[in-house]
């Protein structure tokens, strides 16, 4: 029999980029066992992210805006939208936006 564990993350918002960083590594690192696992060696959860591969291109910022699309209202996804324009500096915010 096998341990199977279910759990929630919540969403969160990349203007809070230290948390939005700490939920990518929880999402895409395996096997960590304590917060400081999950920082692989560097100071901050965003430094991890952008060793692991995380914040490298755009791909984080489209599934943050596919997520928001089924759960937001069109007014949340626009604004959302400027927050990852603002906050992220996507590398092509007009291919983001032609996606939705």
């Amino acid at each position: 029999m096998t341990n199977a564990t279910l759990s929630r993350l919540s969403a969160v918002k990349p203007n809070d980029m230290e948390r939005y960083c700490l939920r990518l590594l929880l999402l895409h690192v395996r096997g960590p066992f304590s917060f400081d696992g999950l920082k692989l060696g560097c100071s901050t959860f965003k430094e991890a992210a952008i060793l692991s591969g995380l914040l490298d291109d755009d791909k984080q910022w489209e599934e943050c805006l596919k997520e928001a699309s089924i759960t937001c209202t069109p007014r949340q996804f626009r604004k959302l939208f400027c927050v990852v324009l603002v906050h992220c500096s996507p590398k092509e915010p007009r291919t983001l936006w032609d996606m939705f």
